[in-house]
């Protein structure tokens, strides 16, 4: 009777220690399927014996344990001593990052900032920096499912010449001469606190107030602005500044080409925020005019109030289409590593282009960053 006891017990014992085939719990047909290990990473579970395996990675040395918390960076050399601004373009959470806002106060050159877990978009993956004494930039930043940390270089600003030709009444060259200095300055100073990443680095001055020609530009037009360059002079590779009587019959009005122009025809009462703006013909920007996302302290409002303002959107325009003087090869032909997205219009809405009101920082009290 004690033999056939523990014979039982042992039959039993065996028993849930090899149990029947036919009590499998899993079918070849239905495997293999994905899953997720436990440390995060893709992987894949197969039936083997009517039992599934535990998920193995897809790839071992190509998705390591993220620890938790752990931060992707971006660090921007050559930072200036100003804050920078960022506008990181990504995934995070299974949700789209669209120009995610950071400015960073840099130390030693350096502008470091931790971003959380950025993942791959298919929209796009980009950083675009800003900062005073530097280009608008754009970063290929290629997420990973692993910790990424980005050492990319902020371009310096685009350094481009001023010629300015003086064309009011004979005998007034010294006088205007200064004025029209003051006013190139001024403007330039407005593109460097906006960020735009042009800086106006020789002034020429040229007297045409005896010029021959000089008559037939005492009102400068639509109809005879194009012959200025022929009939007054041109020199390549600066911008021109024809600083006239009047234009268009007001002497603080202004003329700028927008396609490929590095010209542009002021009248000598002008402020710094006109000529600006007719610089900023020449780099491509629109028109604000009746766009509610603006007021007449932008600079490129064509009438009214004090322009003084830029956003970053526009900022980064100016360095992106082809008929900017700054990309233009008819022009300059500068910055060839930047890309060239001509369809980053005004009202362009697109992941490749921030939108044309993207503040990074307040345009005054009245337009915060967003």
């Amino acid at each position: 009777m004690t033999t056939n006891w523990m014979c039982a017990a042992l039959a039993v014992l065996v028993w849930a220690i090899f149990p029947s085939a036919a009590r499998a719990t899993c079918y070849g047909p239905s495997f293999p399927n994905a899953c997720t290990t436990s440390d995060g990473c893709p992987g894949e579970r197969n039936c083997v014996g009517g039992y599934p395996t535990r998920c193995i990675k897809d790839d071992p040395t190509g998705c390591p344990a993220r620890p938790p918390g752990t931060n992707d960076f971006w660090i921007g050399l050559n930072a200036p001593t100003a804050e920078v601004g960022i506008l990181v373009d990504g995934r995070r959470s299974n949700a789209e990052v669209d120009d995610k806002t950071y400015v960073i106060t840099p130390v030693n050159a350096t502008a470091t900032q931790a971003l959380g877990a950025m993942r791959s978009s298919p929209i796009g993956n980009e950083v675009l920096s800003f900062g005073a004494t530097r280009a608008p930039t754009r970063h290929s930043t290629p997420w990973t499912t692993t910790q990424d940390t980005f050492r990319q270089t902020m371009e310096n600003t685009v350094r481009v010449p001023v010629t300015v030709w003086i064309l009011t009444a004979n005998g007034s060259f010294r006088v205007q001469a200064a004025q029209a200095t003051n006013t190139v300055i001024q403007a330039g100073a407005l593109f460097d606190q906006e960020r735009l990443g042009l800086d106006f680095n020789n002034i020429e001055l040229r007297d045409a107030t005896t010029h021959p020609n000089r008559g037939r530009f005492l009102n400068v037009t639509d109809a005879n602005f194009g012959t200025l360059e022929t009939q007054i002079g041109h020199i390549a590779g600066r911008f021109n500044v024809y600083w006239v009587q009047a234009v268009n019959g007001g002497s603080g009005n202004g003329l700028g080409e927008v396609e490929h122009g590095d010209s542009v025809a002021v009248g000598a009462n002008s402020a710094p925020g006109l000529l600006a703006h007719e610089f900023g013909h020449n780099l491509a920007l629109d028109h604000t005019d009746g766009d509610a996302r603006f007021d007449g302290t932008n600079v490129m409002m064509s009438a009214g109030g004090t322009r003084l303002f830029l956003t970053e959107g526009q900022a980064y325009r100016a360095h992106i289409r082809s008929i900017s003087a700054i990309r233009s090869t008819q022009v300059y032909g500068l910055r060839p590593a930047m890309p060239i997205i001509d369809s980053c219009n005004i009202g362009s809405t697109t992941r490749t282009c921030p939108k044309a009101d993207k503040r990074i920082w307040a345009d005054g009290a009245t337009w915060p960053a967003n």
